[in-house]
């Protein structure tokens, strides 16, 4: 079974056979109507989103799993988050070097974060 009609008896079934009632709505820019959009998965206009945004929400959210867009990261944001982190990391180890008068760790740390910073 394909997209479209798995799509348009799920509807049938929560409609309890209704079809008709399924016929009554269409979008009043474009006229494309409710069963169009069922059977086809395709709207007439933008402002069919908002006529169908259930069935459309719906479909989405069966096909895709989610009716949430989580995209991806481009590889050199993670760097960044990664070196970023790193730093922070780095800077509160020698905060806490100091602290003890450990100069010489401290030191380390600090070569490493300018190092990270691209300083050294």
């Amino acid at each position: 079974m394909d997209k479209a009609n798995w799509f348009y008896e799920d509807l049938k079934k929560m409609n309890s056979g209704k079809v008709e009632r399924l016929e009554e709505t269409f979008c009043p820019v474009c006229k494309t109507q409710k069963s169009d959009f069922v059977e086809t998965l395709f709207v007439g206009c933008p402002n069919c989103y908002l006529v169908f945004s259930t069935d459309v929400a719906r479909a989405i959210e069966n096909y895709h799993g989610s009716n949430e867009h989580v995209g991806k990261v481009p590889e050199s944001v993670i760097k960044k988050q990664v070196t970023r982190h790193e730093i922070e990391r780095l800077t509160k180890l020698k905060e806490d070097a100091v602290k003890r008068e450990d100069y010489l760790l401290a030191d380390s740390y600090m070569q490493k974060i300018k190092s990270l910073k691209g300083e050294g």
